[in-house]
């Protein structure tokens, strides 16, 4: 059985028991998509790649590189790509005694392990690429926002209050190293660790500006590149970007997939954030949301029971013809005493 029929023949509410008894729920949204997007791909041999995913007793038996995951280990899944780890045989050792459910479990983190879409993994090759210069892809955002009308402040215009945050977060980053450096490499190493979250910081709020360049660049946006750069100015920010891998066979809308899956498994806190902007991104151009469009977005800005809605939101709509029928939504959650 390969990797691909495995997940065609095992639904992931059989798997998710597995994940959850490891990682709890906090990544299962993650782990669907991951699953959902799996099975949208198209299989595609690597003939450098080793064509058997071998499955065993973790970590007694396995590959040094090979992480703990209950007591599996599918192995050398990391090292290839999602359409070869697709192709590749499932291998059982002898001593494994697992169901079918469990060992999709075990591949799905494995699989996983650089990113759960195609935006986690460019986010990591990101990091590889400035992992020497930690502020180089800032200047490139810096410049390319500049170019197109915008401003990111320098460090000593950063909000206060975020400051004191990123400084308390140095501080317990770096608590369990503090009696083995002098006072002169500690000095050092606190400026670089809270130049490292300063600039993670700006690069997140960047990169969902720049992303939002079909918006911006279009005639009827409803804020301006110069408004989106207020963002900088944010006690808080996150940024997710939430594809939809909707099937014929599921009988919904990309919108309503969404939905359905947000609802199902919360993946943010609502009150570390009081504004919220949302840049959906659809396959076809269409003057208005439909039904299933504007429920989702109404889900996103009010929440379910219990919870308070944003004080302010913003919605942002592009169009990419290479979606067909999906949607992805540009989320970016904030926390900030006034609008934009």
């Amino acid at each position: 059985m390969t990797y691909k029929e495995l997940l065609e023949n095992t639904p992931f509410e059989e798997i998710e028991p597995y994940l959850t008894q490891v990682y709890g729920v906090g990544n299962m949204l993650w782990y669907r998509l991951h699953y959902d997007m799996l099975r949208s791909l198209k299989p595609k041999v690597d003939s450098n790649a080793k064509p058997l995913c071998n499955i065993r007793k973790s970590p007694s038996d396995a590959d040094e590189s090979c992480e703990d995951y209950y007591d599996l280990c599918a192995w050398p899944m990391e090292d290839y790509s999602w359409e070869h780890n697709l192709t590749q045989e499932i291998k059982i050792a002898s001593n494994v005694k697992a169901s079918w459910p469990e060992i999709a479990a075990c591949c799905l983190f494995h699989s996983s392990y650089y990113g759960f879409i195609p935006y986690d993994v460019d986010e990591v090759k990101d990091y590889f690429r400035s992992i020497d210069l930690p502020h180089g892809e800032n200047i490139r955002c810096k410049r390319q926002i500049e170019r197109i009308g915008g401003y990111i402040p320098p460090l000593w215009q950063l909000n206060p209050s975020k400051k004191k945050e990123l400084i308390q977060q140095t501080k317990e980053e770096l608590w369990h190293l503090r009696s083995k450096m002098n006072r002169s490499k500690r000095k050092k190493t606190f400026r670089q660790t809270f130049m490292s979250f300063y600039h993670q910081h700006i690069k997140d709020i960047s990169r969902f500006i720049l992303d939002a360049e079909p918006v911006w660049k279009g005639p009827s946006n409803s804020l301006s590149v110069k408004q989106l750069c207020g963002l900088y100015g944010s006690l808080a920010f996150r940024t997710e970007v939430l594809p939809s891998y909707v099937r014929d066979d599921m009988g919904i809308s990309a919108a309503k997939y969404l939905e359905n899956l947000i609802r199902k498994y919360p993946f943010f806190e609502r009150k570390n954030f009081n504004r919220v902007i949302i840049h959906m991104v659809t396959g076809e151009q269409h003057e208005r949301l439909n039904d299933d469009e504007q429920a989702l977005i109404n889900y996103i800005i009010e929440g379910g029971e219990g919870e308070q809605p944003f004080e302010s939101d913003d919605l942002l709509i592009s169009t990419d013809p290479s979606l067909g029928k999906q949607i992805t939504l540009r989320l970016a959650f904030y926390k900030s005493d006034k609008t934009l």
